[in-house]
């Protein structure tokens, strides 16, 4: 299954270019990647197919409580938001 791509120019500040490069650095994975990601989920949505396999994928040299699954609305396994009733 192909997955095709399209390269984008984006304009950015210099010292905020420059913050970003550092986090894809730091994230472990390609700035044209990184960048990617958040075009999407700012665009589209959590729910994007890619944003959501990116959450979901296993994050090397995460430090702290072990991560759970995140669950949208609706999604199998979401929490329900039910109003609980007074007694």
């Amino acid at each position: 299954m192909s997955n095709p791509r399209e390269i984008m120019q984006v304009s950015l500040p210099v010292p905020e270019a420059a913050d970003l490069a550092t986090r894809a650095a730091a994230a472990n994975m390609p700035l044209a990647e990184y960048l990617g990601f958040h075009v999407l989920s700012s665009a589209y949505g959590l729910l994007h197919p890619e944003v959501r396999a990116f959450m979901k994928r296993a994050m090397a040299g995460v430090y702290g409580p072990a991560a759970y699954p995140v669950h949208a609305v609706g999604e199998p396994g979401a929490p329900r938001y039910e109003e609980e009733s007074e007694p």
